[in-house]
């Protein structure tokens, strides 16, 4: 864990926006990237972090948790209703994690060096899923995907809650 302390010492620190980072680093040039920053962070155990995350989380009676894990191969879309049924839950959040290939029909994604997280070519997507459902009704999942691993979370995170609560 990050003490308040350090957490205020990283904000007092100078941020770093220069062009050159890109050569700097040895990003691709095909990427389109035209401007860089840099910025220290604290770096955050996962294991730990989601260790907190789920015993927060599973005290709160509107979010279920499971941690069956797996993979869907085919369009969110076709599956909508059968997730829905089988955790009892009225919206599907659809964040794309590492390794994800398969979203919608079409969409291609990259995956960013040195990152973590997929970076879509487009730019990130971040709201309802605006095709019909088989029997005609608007979807329940929201899209939050293509962040690269570092962009606006705080603000993506607000908007994705916002989004899921007009679904409801």
């Amino acid at each position: 864990m990050v003490s308040c302390a350090r957490l205020k010492e990283l904000t007092t620190l100078d941020q770093n926006f220069d062009p050159k980072i890109i050569q700097e680093l040895g990003i691709r040039q095909s990427y389109g990237v035209v401007d860089t920053y840099q910025h220290i962070a604290p770096v955050i155990d996962m294991e730990e972090f989601m260790f907190q995350l789920t015993s927060f989380l599973s005290k709160h009676p509107m979010c279920s948790l499971d941690t069956t894990y797996g993979s869907i191969d085919q369009d969110l879309l076709e599956v909508e209703d059968t997730l829905r049924k089988a955790y009892k839950v009225d919206a599907i959040v659809n964040c794309l994690g590492l390794g994800f290939c398969q979203g919608r029909a079409g969409e291609l994604f990259l995956t960013m060096e040195p990152g973590l997280r997929q970076a879509r070519i487009e730019n990130i997507r971040l709201g309802r899923e605006t095709r019909l459902t088989k029997d005609g009704n608007p979807s329940a999942i929201v899209h939050t995907y293509g962040h690269g691993g570092g962009f606006a979370p705080f603000g993506c995170a607000e908007n994705l809650v916002a989004i899921a609560k007009s679904i409801l």
